[in-house]
């Protein structure tokens, strides 16, 4: 079974394995924040809706 980790935004417990966690360098999201991130439009890139 893999550990559990806390998502940084909202803190929900999380199963990913140890390579993920290191490759991220423990910054791990759950997958409702990374939709939530993913579908912000980014000012940066020019892509955000006036």
């Amino acid at each position: 079974m893999p550990p559990l980790f806390q998502c940084l935004i909202c803190g929900q417990s999380i199963e990913r394995s140890m390579k993920v966690f290191w490759k991220r360098k423990g910054h791990l999201l759950c997958s409702t924040c990374r939709d939530r991130i993913d579908s912000t439009p980014d000012p940066a890139k020019g892509n955000a809706t006036p």
